[in-house]
């Protein structure tokens, strides 16, 4: 996981660069074949839209999961603050006698 602010694209390529050179090689061993060769490749517009209709729909399932996981983790997150903070506040109003600060601080 990444936790800082900055995100260039130079971090994202070293991490990829391998499937990109693979599928850069690929891809001129392609372009060359079909032009020594004089191949020409058809590929039909129907599988590539109704995969890309699939694709999109699972893409949005798996995007409104991640975002449901993470607003569940803030909201869990947020009630940890709140009950830390109440139990802070009741320690320091009940807590009495001698070295009522250590025991305090102690506590919380």
């Amino acid at each position: 996981m990444y936790t800082k602010r900055k995100y260039s694209f130079w971090m994202t390529f070293n991490w990829s660069k391998n499937s990109f050179f693979y599928g850069g090689f690929y891809g001129l061993g392609l372009c060359i074949l079909v032009d020594q060769i004089d191949m020409h490749i058809a590929i039909p517009w129907g599988p590539i839209g109704v995969i890309g209709i699939a694709v999109a729909f699972y893409l949005g399932f798996k995007n409104n999961s991640a975002y449901d996981r993470t607003w569940e983790a803030r909201k869990i997150w947020g009630s940890i603050v709140n009950n830390s903070r109440t139990f802070a506040a009741a320690v320091i109003a009940f807590a009495q006698g001698e070295n009522d600060k250590n025991i305090q601080k102690e506590l919380i």
